[in-house]
């Protein structure tokens, strides 16, 4: 009877790590990348072209 559970509990196992999402692969930061700065959309950028009001 104890090998019987030993099998099930080994059939078990192996069904739950079968299950899983595997290993993520994660690029390595770069050292030596150039961080980008974000672009504010709420920046207003003031019209020059138009004549100045009197």
């Amino acid at each position: 009877m104890k090998k019987i559970f030993g099998l099930f509990l080994i059939a078990g196992i192996l069904v739950i790590s079968a299950c899983g999402t595997g290993a993520k692969q994660e690029t390595p930061a770069d050292s030596t990348a150039v961080m980008e700065t974000p672009v504010d959309s709420t920046v207003v950028v003031a019209d020059t072209t138009a004549a100045p009001v009197q």
